[in-house]
């Protein structure tokens, strides 16, 4: 999230406002969040990855390093 943020300057599902909202949002929710376009394909990626619906399916902290976002040369 704080990824999201500082690359969009928002967070996800600040719309929603108060946090009942967005757990109610979330708890309804069946596919994983849309990503708002960026020209960086991995840093898509990585965020995908990151805010999935099923927590299961996230990446843990060594798959999160180890992202080519993260590892790239810049």
């Amino acid at each position: 999230i704080i990824l999201f943020e500082m690359v969009f300057g928002f967070r996800p599902l600040q719309y929603l406002g108060n946090s009942e909202r967005k757990i109610s949002f979330l708890g309804r929710l069946r596919r994983d969040m849309n990503i708002p376009y960026h020209p960086d394909r991995e840093l898509r990626d990585i965020l995908r990855r990151c805010l999935r619906s099923n927590h299961r399916r996230r990446p843990d902290t060594e798959e999160i390093l180890n992202h080519p976002f993260l590892t790239r040369p810049r």
